[in-house]
């Protein structure tokens, strides 16, 4: 969302609070939207990190310079990443590709391990 000076901020990634239910999490299930989750989140791991936030931005990020989800239509297909690319509708460098490609990564250990390093790699 952008304000009147431009400045954009991100409410929600797709996990939201119903003010008149006390909670949306129910007993056995994960909170989130499947196609934005990562993989080990959709096993149900426990020990999640900010990886898993990253590669939701990822996914995000590849949405908005494609047009398309990085996994198609089978949204649940983790780490089959789908025809398009970041650049098809948008000019992007090779780092930015490079950068959005490994958040997409289905192993954790190969994603970006903070905002920050991702702020670095983008030059900021």
């Amino acid at each position: 969302m952008a304000n009147r000076n431009g400045v954009f901020t991100v409410i929600d990634l797709g996990v939201a609070k119903h003010l008149d239910e006390k909670t949306i999490t129910m007993f056995g299930t994960t909170p989130g939207t499947p196609g934005y989750m990562a993989p080990e989140q959709t096993r149900g791991r426990k020990n999640l990190t900010l990886r898993v936030d990253l590669f939701a931005l990822g996914v995000v990020g590849y949405e908005a310079l494609t047009g398309v989800h990085p996994f198609g239509y089978n949204q649940l297909l983790i780490g089959r990443i789908a025809p398009a690319k970041p650049g098809t509708l948008a000019k992007v460098s090779p780092d930015m590709e490079a950068l959005i490609m490994q958040m997409l990564q289905p192993n954790p250990l190969y994603r970006p391990e903070s905002g920050a390093q991702i702020i670095t790699r983008l030059g900021g």
